[in-house]
């Protein structure tokens, strides 16, 4: 969040600053200017702002697991379904760093790994559908690289930047299977007993030391979400080609 803030801020200063500066001279004063001023703005107010307002958002998500009941499924439903913007934010190493210290004292986590688990897989599930959806060959093969990416090699980013901004119809197919993946898990109770912080099939070992049926309630969260986000892209992404073709 402090990046994010800084850099909005720091576009508005470079406007303002380009706006005085002579033409000739602007290469070499606006970005120096820019920087002059951005400097005591981002490490005294922003930087702290940012910092304190990433704390709070953590510390309230984090607090949405003691209300039990249907709020607690709900709440894992909708960090399912967000849980990729967290991460694109940075924000996702505050929950994971809490996440850490809450297994550090013995407890479980049953509100946030097991969300976030089942949205990872619906960026797996996003590309696929993709996949089957494309027609070119180099966007089918780099749809699918992001598909292995994400169930081999434990890394979403690919699929998220490379197939879902850049279709921007996924991004709905990742949401819906990240919050029906997730709402399963809240449902059946998934907990997170130990952390293992990739995003690959071995994140399943994440739900080992507790009753088999957690590790299988798990895998079966993951698979809704890969399933409903490979349907809901894929049905979202033929629609805008037919319209097209109309």
């Amino acid at each position: 969040l402090p990046i994010l803030l800084s850099c909005w801020i720091m576009s508005y200063v470079y406007k303002g600053v380009e706006r005085v500066i002579p033409k000739v001279l602007q290469d070499v004063f606006v970005p120096f200017l820019t920087i002059l001023v951005m400097l005591p703005i981002t490490l005294c107010l922003v930087a702290p702002l940012g910092t304190w307002l990433g704390q709070f958002i953590c510390d309230f998500v984090l607090s949405l697991g003691s209300l039990g009941g249907i709020g607690t499924i709900l709440s894992m439903a909708l960090i399912g379904a967000f849980w990729q913007y967290i991460v694109m934010s940075g924000m996702h190493w505050i929950f994971i760093t809490t996440i850490i210290t809450i297994l550090a004292t013995g407890e479980v986590d049953a509100l946030i790994f097991p969300a976030c688990t089942a949205s990872s897989f619906s960026i797996g599930g996003m590309c696929l559908g993709a996949f089957l959806a494309l027609r070119g060959t180099e966007d089918k093969a780099k749809a699918m690289s992001c598909v292995i990416a994400q169930m081999i090699g434990g890394v979403t980013e690919p699929g998220l930047y490379g197939v879902g901004f850049q279709y921007k119809k996924p991004l709905a197919g990742m949401m819906a299977g990240g919050f029906c993946g997730a709402l399963y898990a809240g449902i059946t109770g998934v907990v997170c007993t130990n952390l293992v912080p990739v995003a690959s099939f071995l994140v399943f070992l994440s739900f080992t030391g507790a009753s088999a049926m957690n590790l299988v309630n798990e895998i079966i969260a993951a698979a809704i979400a890969f399933v409903v986000a490979a349907v809901v892209t894929f049905v979202l992404m033929k629609s805008g080609q037919k319209k097209k073709e109309a």
